[in-house]
């Protein structure tokens, strides 16, 4: 089994974690897949692990899913991380593009096991009846854009499956972000994490990331393309005194004073930016 891995920071091998599996689309591997979730599992108490696809596809140069080997493949990379780690029982698995198509399959044949799916920008596979009445013993979260035809098709498919397993399950969430592209954005990690937080009801006081810190950094950024410093700097502080711990808010800051020529603040925020990464 290959997989990468990230640890929650300050982490305690006596604490006990949320786990997270994430399963990466076609082209991709586990490494490349924590890079867009690490920003928020490691400040959110939740040990994330993204296991490459077990099978090999030479005609598209890459690792995929899909296998008939697939399932226990996750399956006995969930039992190998519970017996190096201690999590909680119930585990979220989630995946984009294809690995959102496994992770369906996967989470509805072990719902004992999966207690949590999103599916971003994926999910929309074949399932038997067995796996589509299980819908209701998980929590399922569908995500997608609207944005471009490979994801233009990939959202009306994941609205007809969506609406199939909301027969069994009516508190499945389906969100959609308008003008999203077939791409994992910050929003989208965001708010499945958050979601986890919210169904799984654990513990919250001690993770970092506790609000919704996104339009401060949107407007920091677009502040930043216009060449408008002082708005940017202004937005980027608003921004990270919601999230402390957001690395691209403090590259906005270190941006920005660089244009300026402000040399004191400029290494000021350059080494707490390196200090995230």
């Amino acid at each position: 089994i290959s997989y990468s891995i990230v640890l929650p920071v300050n982490y305690n091998k006596n604490k006990k974690y949320l786990l997270a599996v994430g399963l990466h689309g076609l082209f991709s591997d586990g490494s490349r897949m924590v890079n867009p979730f690490s920003y928020y599992s490691r400040y959110m108490n939740i040990i994330l692990v993204c296991p490459d696809g077990n099978f090999t596809d030479n005609g598209r140069n890459g690792v995929k899913w899909g296998y008939d080997k697939s399932e226990k493949y996750i399956l006995n990379l969930v039992d190998l991380i519970k017996s190096k780690y201690k999590v909680y029982d119930d585990v979220l698995l989630f995946g984009f593009s294809q690995g959102g198509n496994q992770g369906l399959q996967s989470a509805l044949s072990s719902p004992n096991i999966f207690r949590y799916f999103a599916g971003l920008s994926g999910g929309y596979t074949s399932l038997t009846e067995k796996q589509i009445s299980n819908a209701g013993k998980i929590n399922i979260l569908f995500i997608s854009g609207d944005t471009g035809e490979g994801e233009a098709f990939t959202r009306r498919e994941m609205d007809n499956r969506f609406q199939v397993l909301k027969r069994y399950n009516p508190y499945a969430i389906r969100k959609i972000y308008p003008g999203i592209r077939h791409e994992v954005i910050h929003e989208q990690a965001y708010f499945m994490f958050d979601w986890l937080m919210t169904v799984s009801q654990k513990d919250r006081s001690t993770h970092l990331i506790k609000e919704d810190y996104f339009k401060p950094y949107s407007d920091s950024t677009n502040a930043l393309a216009s060449e408008k410093y002082a708005e940017c700097i202004q937005f980027a502080y608003e921004s990270i005194s919601k999230n402390k711990v957001f690395a691209p808010s403090y590259l906005n800051l270190v941006s920005a004073f660089y244009s300026m020529k402000d040399t004191l603040s400029f290494k000021k925020f350059f080494f707490q930016l390196l200090e995230l990464y």
